[in-house]
């Protein structure tokens, strides 16, 4: 089982280095297989900000601080009151819940409602006519506004975040490091709400489980990083796109 953890946080740290999101996406739900929803959140959290600390600090002179901050501003406070109203409506009978190849799937209004936002991001990402560019404070901050409203609302932050960003005319270095500063902040605000639900958790009993799954996304992260020269910003947006259809479909499915 180690094994398989360490593979799978070591190519998912890798692909996420260059797309901005992804880790917690493929992680938490792989945490699952083997662990309680709350244990594998919990794993996945610590996992996630460790890396993203680490990437800040191979990346921290590329940051964008004019776009990261009001971002960023913007996008913590609107991701804990999208992770506030994601409490409310979780009690709301709207849920439509089934199984498919023995995968317990769950579909949900707000699930469907950030699967739509993704493919509208996808569509007008593929078309030429309709590209746009997110420039000027009040743009950044409204891109961190939507991204960490429906983030918080679906655990899916770092998909939208990463759209907005593209748009913002950075390079490929000041793109992935400006996104992993927002990242950390993000999850500055969401693990001190998280840490107040772990003490009932026994994660020191999966603490070797844990620095596996860390050691293989650090190595993953710097492996991204020495090839970072080798990779263009279009193959980076080839990537997103890629990702965030995949994401959309499984997110619309109920599937993550």
């Amino acid at each position: 089982m180690l094994i398989l953890i360490a593979v799978v946080a070591f190519f998912a740290a890798i692909m996420t280095f260059f797309s901005g999101f992804g880790l917690g996406t493929i992680l938490t739900p792989f945490f699952c297989l083997f662990f309680s929803v709350q244990e594998s959140i919990a794993l996945t959290a610590i996992v996630h900000f460790s890396n993203n600390i680490f990437k800040f600090s191979l990346l921290r002179k590329h940051i964008a601080y004019n776009v990261a901050l009001p971002f960023a501003l913007t996008a913590v406070i609107m991701s804990l009151v999208g992770a506030k109203l994601l409490d409310y409506v979780s009690i709301q009978q709207f849920n439509y819940a089934y199984s498919v190849f023995g995968i317990d799937a769950t579909i949900t209004p707000v699930k469907l409602l950030v699967s739509f936002l993704m493919i509208v991001f996808v569509i007008v990402e593929l078309v030429p006519q309709w590209t746009f560019k997110v420039t000027g404070k009040i743009s950044y901050m409204i891109g961190g506004f939507f991204s960490g409203f429906f983030g918080g609302l679906s655990g899916n932050q770092g998909a939208l975040r990463s759209m907005f960003l593209m748009k913002a005319g950075l390079s490929k270095e000041s793109y992935i490091a400006t996104g992993v500063l927002i990242a950390c902040l993000v999850d500055i605000s969401r693990l001190s709400i998280y840490i107040q639900n772990w003490s009932d958790l026994n994660l020191n009993s999966q603490l070797n489980l844990m620095l596996v799954a860390l050691l293989a996304a650090l190595s993953g992260s710097l492996i991204g990083k020495k090839y970072i020269q080798k990779v263009t910003l279009k193959s980076i947006q080839t990537l997103i796109i890629v990702f965030l259809s995949c994401i959309a479909l499984l997110l619309g499915l109920g599937i993550l």
